[in-house]
């Protein structure tokens, strides 16, 4: 993957509510993406563990720049998660997004939600639409969306 792209895709992370949440790359590479999520008591459910909308909106996010890695914009038209167990001591939690078929107009890509400890939490698959060309990527290398 190209570093402008690499650099625009870190820059992309930090906006909205992936920023909120504080979701950060561990890993970015083509096809392949590591996220990492801190946990804290807003992250939990009401018995103390991460609550299952953090975790698909961990794996949403990750999924999205997995297929994003190619260029190009996507948005999710569908997601499906397994909960497999609860991690009621974990400080953070990870997500490894796999695309599984890049395609011309859909993205397939796979997630799998960790905790700290390396316990596989959740798995699922998500299935986005590619948009097109990424114009927003095109204006940031050429200066006028950078901050």
């Amino acid at each position: 993957m190209e570093q402008e792209l690499k650099r625009y895709l870190e820059e992309m992370l930090n906006r909205g509510m992936p920023g909120e949440l504080g979701i950060h790359f561990v890993v970015l590479e083509e096809g392949y993406v590591r996220t990492e999520m801190p946990i804290e008591n807003r992250h939990t459910n009401v018995y103390g563990m991460v609550h299952g909308g953090a975790m698909y909106t961990l794996a949403d996010t990750t999924t999205g720049f997995a297929a994003r890695t190619y260029g190009g914009r996507v948005v999710t038209l569908n997601g499906s998660m397994n909960y497999l167990t609860g991690s009621p001591d974990t400080a953070k939690i990870y997500c490894d997004g796999r695309v599984v078929r890049h395609g011309r107009k859909t993205v397939v890509v796979s997630a799998e939600v960790y905790d700290e400890f390396g316990t596989l939490m959740a798995n699922g698959s998500y299935t986005l639409y590619v948009l097109g060309g990424d114009q927003g990527f095109e204006q940031w290398k050429e200066g006028s969306d950078r901050k």
